[in-house]
């Protein structure tokens, strides 16, 4: 995985960065195989509203990239994202209705969903394994403590997570 971003500071990297890879790991990722487990179970319902809301959890991870320092609620990220990401809401407001949704609806989704999580994904200066998975468990803690340790250096406060679940 490749980041695309050119420039950034340290000040950036122990906020904004932090802040979207965390967002990333524990509601784009649980999201991607919640989307991947439903339409192998020919859900086409659950795996369309899956992927509306992985698209939501990428919008909150773009607004931290862009800075955004407040957890934001779901009208906040919508209304952001229209002038921060105009092509991320074009592709969020492209994602089917759920109800009565059906094979191609579903397949639809995911793939916008899906397309949308490798542009974050090369912007994202950090790469966290699939934290749903036995090796994605230990390197992730790694990283959080080695984020945290980088908030220490610069004497800012470890990052409430919870601050980050909208």
């Amino acid at each position: 995985m490749r980041c695309s971003v050119t420039s950034y500071d340290a000040y950036w990297m122990a906020t904004s960065a932090t802040v979207a890879t965390w967002v990333y790991a524990l509601h784009v990722q649980p999201f991607h195989v919640d989307v991947e487990a439903a339409l192998a179970a020919t859900e086409w319902p659950t795996a369309t509203e899956a992927a509306g809301l992985m698209l939501k959890e990428i919008g909150v991870c773009t607004l931290a990239l862009h800075g955004y320092r407040d957890t934001p609620f779901e009208a906040e990220v919508h209304a952001s994202l229209l002038t921060l990401e105009p092509e991320l809401v074009e592709t969020m407001s492209r994602v089917p209705v759920p109800i009565g949704a059906g094979e191609a609806e579903a397949r639809s989704a995911a793939r916008l969903a899906f397309e949308a999580e490798e542009r974050l994904v090369e912007r994202l200066p950090i790469y966290v394994p699939m934290l749903r998975s036995p090796e994605g468990f230990f390197p992730a803690l790694r990283l959080g403590a080695d984020l945290d340790k980088l908030r220490d250096t610069l004497q800012m406060p470890k990052t409430f997570w919870r601050n980050w679940i909208p």
